[in-house]
């Protein structure tokens, strides 16, 4: 008689525990839906950059950026090791490098 009432509790259990994994996956993939929706993944644009890419931008060595990152002058994160650089960073370079057309007779 008891096994039969723990084998009810039992059943009860894992069809209570089903329902959460169930409500927690249809949550999930609301959660997801709703992101997507809001900004699609093709059109977030790369905002980080890697050393190697920063430095095929600007056409110096990597030992540069890593100079510029030493000194100051590039600011970076690091994240598992790896250095990563904002691209508004390198704009910025770039835009106080840049020199004006000037009209020549």
């Amino acid at each position: 008689m008891s096994e039969i009432l723990i084998s009810e509790k039992l059943k009860a259990f894992e069809k209570m525990f089903q329902k959460q994994k169930d409500d927690q996956e249809k949550f999930q993939k609301l959660i997801i839906e709703k992101m997507e929706k809001l900004q699609p993944t093709s059109s977030i644009p790369k905002i980080w950059l890697t050393e190697p890419e920063v430095a095929v931008l600007l056409n110096v060595s990597r030992r540069q950026i890593y100079n510029m990152r030493v000194t100051g002058k590039l600011g970076a994160s690091c994240v598992n090791g790896k250095q990563l650089y904002k691209l508004q960073d390198i704009n910025n370079i770039l835009e106080k490098a840049y020199n004006k057309p000037f009209k020549t007779k």
